[in-house]
């Protein structure tokens, strides 16, 4: 399984950390444990951790392996994997265009 975590605040650059994980459902959840408690042994997570910035699962690819994990990081673009960041992408720039077209001068008819 291939997931995607999306951290509540940004560290540096970094608001998401993309995963692997082989075996059972249990693995996979032990793997997120270790992810919450700091004892993952990635460092991205760790730092997160270490700051006390909390995460929720945001995306997973159950049919994914390390191949799959790798394409995705590949891209260097987590927040277009990210649901949550879509959504608040989303709603900024229709926050925008609403203002945008109140703006715009309507011609005298």
């Amino acid at each position: 399984m291939v997931y995607l975590l999306h951290y509540f605040s940004s560290l540096h650059h970094a608001q998401h950390y993309l995963g692997y994980s082989q075996g059972v459902r249990d693995d996979h959840q032990q793997r997120i444990r270790k992810h919450a408690n700091g004892t993952s042994g990635a460092h991205l997570p760790q730092a997160f951790y270490r700051q006390g910035i909390p995460f929720v699962i945001a995306r997973t690819w159950w049919e994914g392996d390390r191949t799959v994990e790798r394409k995705l990081k590949n891209l260097k673009n987590a927040r277009l994997l990210c649901p949550i960041c879509r959504v608040a992408s989303l709603k900024s720039k229709a926050a925008y265009m609403k203002v945008w077209r109140s703006r715009r001068k309507v011609p005298a008819g």
